[in-house]
């Protein structure tokens, strides 16, 4: 059973990464161009992507963590650092997820619906977007690089 459980963790890690990954690639290609609607609708699909897919994958995550920990028949605790590194990043990436993006996006439609794809605000909100964004990658790669390599076991 511990087998599966682990196959759900890796899995939701790489969905999480692989995501992320996408997301920056997305979001790169909003910055380069040269006008506020294509901006403005890769940034919006983006962030609610985002929003529902990486909480769902962070959950799992937690979930999945504490059952691998937890379980007699695997050589981890809590005590080791990879798994606390893990387990903060996990933590702070969905609080980044639910408490500051699934808002912002949600400003970002408000401004577009109110202002259209032209909006100085809209297009201020997605710039905070996409550097919070740049600043979950960093995190979601450390996360992994740390649980690959058992850091501190």
């Amino acid at each position: 059973m511990i087998e599966w459980v682990v196959v759900f963790h890796v899995m939701a890690g790489a969905a999480w990464f692989g995501g992320q990954v996408y997301i920056e690639g997305l979001m790169a290609t909003a910055g380069r161009a040269k006008d506020s609607e294509t901006i403005l609708t890769i940034t919006s699909t983006a962030v609610k992507t985002s929003v529902r897919v990486f909480s769902g994958a962070a959950i799992l995550l937690l979930i999945t963590g504490v059952w691998i920990v937890l379980d007699e028949s695997t050589p981890f605790a809590f005590e080791n650092m990879f798994i606390s590194i893990g387990f903060l990043i996990v933590l702070i990436g969905l609080g980044i997820t639910l408490f500051y993006l699934r808002p912002k996006a949600a400003s970002l439609d408000a401004a577009i619906a109110e202002q259209g794809l032209t909006s100085t605000a809209a297009l201020a909100t997605a710039k905070q977007i996409s550097m919070v964004s740049h600043i979950m990658t960093l995190l979601v790669t450390i996360a992994l690089i740390v649980m690959v390599l058992h850091t501190g076991m």
